[in-house]
């Protein structure tokens, strides 16, 4: 595991995984199902002493993003829920930050959303236009 930071001062420890997406059934509108049954790469984080231990997504290079800005609330993150942990991935095969990647990322959640949770998707995409209008 590599060394790095959450929240900018927490010492972390950090390597890349693959897993298998679950569904999250007690948040319908999760991002995570609309991947749920997928295999995707993950940052695999824990807390120094061992005490927290969380996934982030990494399939658009938004995880190690995350970390290499030291794990602050400016950088996106993808927490996934219900998992099954594959294997390790080598760090040459690690998926780095792609703003293209991210935005089909995000495209195909908002497309999974909208087919399967019409009036909720509907009744959030008037809350993102409501934050872009204000800045």
């Amino acid at each position: 595991m590599k060394k790095g930071k959450w929240n900018y001062s927490e010492e972390i420890y950090y390597k890349v995984v693959l897993v298998r997406i679950a569904e999250q059934h007690d948040t319908p509108m999760s991002w995570q199902n609309a991947f749920a049954g997928m295999v995707r790469q993950a940052v695999a984080i824990e807390s120094e002493g061992g005490q927290h231990r969380f996934l982030i997504d990494n399939e658009d290079g938004t995880g190690l993003l995350k970390i290499l800005r030291g794990g602050g609330p400016d950088s996106y993150s993808a927490h996934i829920g219900i998992h099954e942990i594959i294997e390790d991935v080598p760090e040459s095969e690690w998926i780095q930050y792609d703003p293209v990647l991210h935005k089909r990322q995000r495209g195909m959640v908002d497309a999974w959303q909208q087919a399967n949770f019409p009036e909720d998707f509907a009744r959030m995409q008037k809350l993102r236009d409501m934050i872009v209008s204000r800045n």
